[in-house]
């Protein structure tokens, strides 16, 4: 059964992406940011790596900001990929950032 699987699977990334539902020209509302999140598992960290790019890149927004671009390059990132990364991986690695918001 599936469920079980899922739950054998040692490798879980999950990932949160934002996503700016009114346009910034508009005046009368403030800007509504939605969160979601994916969960992708498998049996290695790079299976859920793989996962999770195709993941986002199956996730097709127009019109609208979010940052998937960016949590791209967190997963393309070789220190992201070997498994080398703490709380200060964004902040040490600036160069995630220089994406703009689609």
């Amino acid at each position: 059964m599936w469920h079980e699987r899922a739950l054998l699977a040692p490798c879980t990334l999950i990932l949160s992406y934002i996503i700016d539902i009114i346009p910034s020209n508009c005046l009368c509302l403030p800007a509504l940011i939605t969160l979601f999140q994916y969960t992708a598992r498998s049996s290695t960290w790079d299976g859920a790596i793989r996962r999770m790019h195709r993941a986002l890149l199956d996730n097709h927004i127009r019109g609208i900001k979010h940052n998937i671009p960016f949590l791209l390059n967190v997963l393309a990132h070789p220190d992201f990929v070997r498994g080398k990364f703490d709380l200060n991986f964004i902040e040490n690695n600036p160069g995630l950032l220089d994406t703009v918001l689609v």
